[in-house]
């Protein structure tokens, strides 16, 4: 599973804010923060299939209708 290792540190760092982004609160373990972000979703990631009330807590979201 070392690719899934690499693509986080990959993804880490493209993005902006990335400690913000559910991916990044379950790696670190830090489920209270995600069970709120995940709260009410209204966005799903398209890369890993995450769901956040709020898609700056996504790497890529995509809203859901």
């Amino acid at each position: 599973m070392a690719k899934t290792s690499e693509m986080t540190e990959e993804s880490t760092a493209l993005h902006t804010n990335h400690d913000k982004h559910l991916c990044e609160m379950v790696r670190k373990r830090n489920m209270a923060d995600a069970a709120q972000a995940a709260k009410d979703a209204r966005f799903i990631c398209h890369i890993c299939g995450r769901a956040a009330a709020n898609g700056d807590n996504l790497c890529e979201p995509v809203r859901i209708p």
